[in-house]
């Protein structure tokens, strides 16, 4: 995202994907997210524990 010139934050983030789903371009939106997801979460143990903690807290 930064290479194109948007900040690397939730408002941009939702800002961005909102605009992209809204002209029919929602896979695109989609696969943003997950490349930010990935760039911050890159090991999937970090993502297995947190998927974990939301989990049980939802119980």
């Amino acid at each position: 995202m930064e290479k194109l010139g948007f900040l690397k934050d939730k408002e941009a983030l939702m800002v961005t994907v909102g605009s992209l789903c809204n002209h029919r371009f929602a896979c695109e939106g989609e696969e943003l997210v997950k490349r930010m997801a990935d760039s911050i979460f890159p090991d999937q143990a970090i993502c297995d524990a947190l998927g974990l903690m939301h989990f049980r807290e939802a119980r």
